[in-house]
């Protein structure tokens, strides 16, 4: 329904509606019966007022994008709703989008993001080339990366201190290994993956350890990425890795998938390490080590940039987050 069949049938000019609709009417003193009438008709015919035309995009009603690379992933799950959340308190409404991972699908949806002008973008990106969020940024539009480094199209970014991260959680994880230690990663171009696997290497050598890293493979960050490697994997060998380090949870996920579709038995004197944290994790009959990432941090510290940058106030744009390292016991004794 258009604005002007609304005021037709409530018996109002286009402007009374409009205003009405705005929240305005008291300050041009219409009569509640008239508000009351119009609200009514709208409510009852699902009207929904344009933003651009009506004016409702302003201070307190601001639209932003969180872009995902896949909405079933369970940390960007607890990532929008703390994100939400929080933009809600700050007066934003926020839309969420998912690429599956494909960087033309991510193109696409920036552009159309920037041709509706919304008031910022959030993005967990996989594209490699930031010039179009570079772009967004010239339109007035502040882009915030999240869980990607950027130290070129001078773009805010908030990632996890993975080196360190990594080699915490490979410290921790090591004592309990006894044998050849697997490797599964992601795309390799991509800065977040040198550096979990940089942090995960200089642990095996601080800890000298005899068997070191037998087996290492990279594909992307998927769920059908990490059952292809661990397919590859078994066939290869013939049996599964005891001692398997994944660089996200996603590719852990699709390690689990494959084995319990494909082995009869898990043994308790498996142990393995995921970048990344589940709470499945807990119900597993072997002991799976992870870095959890901070989510209600990150989010807090999104608002934060955007707070400031919107108020025209000093501020840090390049947050790096620890990772909380979760050592879990072996369940069956």
């Amino acid at each position: 329904m258009k604005l002007e069949e609304l005021a037709r049938l409530a018996g109002v000019s286009k402007t009374t509606a409009s205003i009405i609709l705005n929240g305005r009417a008291a300050q041009y003193r219409i009569s509640q019966a008239t508000c009351d009438k119009v609200l009514r008709l709208a409510a009852k015919h699902h009207y929904i007022a344009n933003a651009q035309t009506t004016g409702l995009q302003n201070s307190t009603r601001q639209l932003m994008a969180l872009i995902l690379p896949d909405l079933a992933h369970q940390g960007f799950a607890e990532l929008s709703k703390h994100l939400e959340c929080n933009a809600r308190k700050a007066g934003f409404q926020l839309l969420i989008s998912s690429t599956d991972d494909n960087p033309d699908t991510e193109l696409q949806l920036i552009k159309t993001l920037i041709g509706h002008k919304v008031d910022a973008i959030i993005s967990v990106a996989c594209l490699t080339d930031y010039s179009i969020y570079q772009y967004a940024q010239a339109q007035g539009i502040p882009a915030v990366l999240l869980d990607r480094y950027e130290g070129s199209h001078g773009l805010d970014y908030i990632i996890s201190d993975d080196k360190a991260s990594a080699q915490a959680l490979t410290t921790q994880w090591l004592k309990h290994c006894q044998g050849d230690l697997v490797y599964f990663g992601g795309p390799e171009s991509m800065h977040n993956s040198l550096q979990r696997l940089t942090g995960f290497k200089e642990a095996v050598d601080l800890a000298h350890y005899s068997s070191g890293v037998a087996h290492i493979y990279h594909q992307d960050y998927s769920v059908a990425a990490g059952y292809q490697m661990m397919e590859a994997y078994c066939q290869n060998h013939q049996q599964p890795p005891h001692h398997l380090f994944t660089a996200s949870f996603t590719l852990m996920e699709g390690a689990l998938q494959f084995s319990r579709r494909h082995i009869a038995e898990y043994s308790k004197n498996w142990h393995w390490a995921s970048f990344g944290d589940s709470y499945m994790l807990d119900l597993l009959p072997f002991p799976v080590h992870s870095a959890r990432q901070e989510y209600p941090l990150m989010a807090e510290q999104v608002m934060s940039i955007l707070a400031k940058k919107s108020g025209k106030q000093a501020y840090d744009g390049q947050a790096v987050l620890s990772r909380h390292i979760v050592e879990r016991p072996t369940q069956l004794q």
